[in-house]
């Protein structure tokens, strides 16, 4: 796992999926605003890990580790904490 500095969070997409129907196939696809808080950077205040987030799709940074997509979140760009 990697550790979050900078006031930067790592999550992952959270997993409930919206269903897309088309005239021959369902599609599944994830939300792409909703993510699920994995690591925070320490003294960070408000989030915790196991928190489901919302923020602007365009606003966090894919990365693939460990064979896992991965995403790096400033603090300052999460609009909520979903409860």
């Amino acid at each position: 796992m990697i550790r979050p500095v900078n006031k930067r969070i790592i999550a992952k997409l959270f997993e409930p999926v919206e269903e897309k129907k088309t005239i021959i196939l369902t599609v599944k696809e994830p939300k792409k605003d909703t993510f699920e808080v994995l690591a925070v950077a320490e003294n960070e205040q408000g989030i915790k890990v196991g928190d489901k987030i919302l923020i602007d799709k365009y606003d966090a940074l894919e990365k693939e580790i460990d064979g896992e997509k991965l995403y790096i979140i400033q603090c300052e760009r999460v609009l909520g904490v979903i409860e």
